[in-house]
């Protein structure tokens, strides 16, 4: 009897449904957060969200909504212009350029800097017969170290497409709208470089256009592409903040632009407080400067590949949990070194496959989305740990105490194993379902030095487990006579008696206790009707351990109770609410 009851309360000891719990909880989610466009591939990472307090995030796409238009250009004298309609500025975005026209006659594939370009093209008539591919010599894609694209015709005649700073000081002449070409002088190019910095703060998005014809090199325009921030974009950024989450926005684009768009976006608030960095500034700071840097950190612009995975990895070194979007090839690395990689739905094949979860829409929504469904998980583990290891602990207590004080064996083996399906299995179902509520967003996320049993939980676990242990103890002990109250006359056997009272009270305190424990707020039943899992199991097991008690006596070691000795083990019982309200009115401040 000895081995076997050490036996049983071994297996009770041991939280075997934290696992279980864990799964559930994922699986339960994986529905709700595929409607709101998150696909999970690495559950373990999903989890890691909910203690992210660093997301380096991209512009295009996930701040802003991705879809550019060409609405204005910039000649080499300085002049804003609505459009350039030259046959060979129309040659220079059409073949330097990797999107197709589709049957609808739309822009489709490559970038939607690529379709912008070509859907300015097709706006102005252009269509697949204007251009001879034949011409074409040789197309080098976007070499993201040079900022440029280029194609080669076999005349001989060379068209870049880039970024405009790597442009622009090779210039030597420029294009005017009707095709003719003038030498571009310093107070030319001064002009252009006011007319950028001004369409920057505009939130444009600039792009030059050039050839290369004869020894000279001709800027074709500087275009100014428009990329709205997402409507929402503003208010996640905020909610975002508000969760101790730092939003770092990176991105290619020119410095002028990416600090106006993080202004428009909530990013940057406080500039002089908030640090903007460019790719050539973050190269000359050695990895300690970059460190001191990173707290006040929120915009990298002109960023390449690399800088991402650099970013990530300092981060990581100052114990910051941190999440990373990409989409492209290159944003690889990065997506496999940060804590919870973010790829984009409209993303390479390599993004997502190195990526933690999927945003199918590509928004920043949908990241707080994920966030918060990640902290509703962990919220509903703690309050699963608060549950099991009370009970774990009045178990185990009841077992070194009641034998001190002459109870060889308070719970029989089999009451035992019912314990513990109460704590694991079902207590697994019944916190599974807790609702996603937004004020999780409000809560600070933990670092990863900070133990899982947070001070509330061990409040939590030791008022409870305490007040059962004494409760129990008090019954078992007759203190205050309360037990022989209960005893009808002529009992045949009052110690089993006494142990069914005990029995029962145990047990239903324990359900008494969930209430305590699926809120932190003084209203229990605040949100249940929206976990009906936990209503379902919990009166379950309260109809459930009535029926042992009156007539699993054989099985389970009972003798049948009067309804008065039934009504007073849950009064008794019930009075662990108030005692657990009484903490939370400590802890609360």
């Amino acid at each position: 009897e000895a081995v076997m009851l050490m036996a049983s309360i071994v297996i009770m000891a041991v939280p075997e449904g934290l696992p279980m719990m864990n799964s559930l909880v994922q699986s339960m989610n994986t529905e709700s957060m595929y409607k709101k466009n998150i696909l999970v591939s690495h559950k373990a990472a999903f989890s890691d969200s909910a203690y992210m307090n660093v997301l380096f995030s991209d512009k295009t796409g996930t701040i802003t909504q991705g879809n550019l238009s060409l609405v204005e250009f910039i000649t080499g004298n300085g002049e804003i212009v609505d459009s350039i309609q030259s046959s060979e500025f129309i040659e220079a975005i059409t073949l330097n350029n990797l999107a197709k026209i589709s049957s609808e006659g739309k822009a489709i594939g490559s970038n939607n800097m690529d379709r912008a370009l070509l859907s300015y093209a097709i706006n102005h008539g252009y269509n697949d017969s204007d251009n001879d591919p034949e011409k074409v010599e040789e197309i080098s894609g976007f070499d993201s170290e040079k900022k440029c694209a280029t194609v080669k015709l076999k005349n001989g005649l060379v068209y870049w497409k880039g970024a405009t700073e790597n442009i622009i000081d090779k210039v030597t002449h420029y294009m005017l709208p009707d095709g003719e070409e003038r030498e571009f002088t310093k107070a030319d190019k001064d002009k252009v470089e006011e007319q950028m910095h001004a369409q920057a703060k505009r939130t444009m998005k600039l792009l030059s256009v050039a050839k290369i014809s004869a020894g000279k090199i001709v800027l074709m325009a500087v275009l100014c592409l428009r990329d709205n921030v997402r409507t929402d974009a503003v208010e996640t950024v905020q909610i975002l903040n508000d969760a101790g989450i730092q939003v770092v926005m990176v991105t290619g684009d020119a410095e002028e632009t990416a600090v106006a768009i993080a202004k428009e976006a909530g990013i940057l608030a406080d500039e002089k407080k908030d640090v903007v960095l460019t790719h050539e500034e973050m190269e000359k700071l050695s990895d300690e400067e970059l460190k001191k840097v990173l707290p006040n950190l929120r915009v990298v612009s002109r960023a390449k590949p690399l800088d991402k995975k650099r970013l990530v990895s300092l981060s990581q070194q100052i114990d910051n949990v941190c999440g990373m979007t990409g989409d492209g090839v290159n944003d690889a690395p990065a997506l496999k070194q940060a804590d919870i990689g973010f790829a984009m739905g409209d993303g390479t094949a390599v993004a997502q496959e190195a990526g933690d979860v999927v945003i199918l829409n590509n928004s920043l929504t949908s990241i707080k989305d994920c966030v918060l469904n990640s902290r509703t998980m962990a919220k509903s583990v703690g309050k699963f740990l608060i549950f099991q290891l009370t009970v774990n602990i009045s178990t185990l207590l009841m077992n070194i105490i009641a034998p001190i004080l002459g109870w060889t064996e308070p719970f029989s083996i089999v009451q035992i194993l019912w314990i513990n399906l109460i704590m694991d299995t079902l207590a697994a179902m019944a916190f599974g379902g807790e609702p996603i509520l937004d004020r999780y967003m409000k809560d600070q996320p933990a670092k990863r030095t900070d133990n899982i049993l947070t001070p509330y939980i061990k409040s939590a676990i030791g008022v409870s487990a305490i007040f059962i242990t004494l409760g129990s103890i008090l019954i078992l002990e007759n203190i205050g006579g309360i037990t022989s109250w209960v005893i009808p006359a002529g009992c045949a056997d009052p110690e089993l008696y006494e142990k069914t009272f005990m029995f029962a009270f145990f047990i239903y305190a324990i359900i008494f206790n969930s209430l305590n424990t699926r809120s932190e707020k003084f209203n229990l039943f605040e949100h249940i009707g929206e976990n009906k899992n936990f209503v379902l199991v919990m009166g379950a097991i309260f109809v459930l351990q009535t029926i042992i008690i009156e007539i699993g006596g054989k099985v389970f070691n009972t003798t049948l109770l009067e309804p008065k000795a039934l009504l007073v083990s849950m009064v008794l019982a019930v009075l662990i609410i108030p005692v657990d309200l009484i903490r939370k009115a400590i802890m609360s401040r």
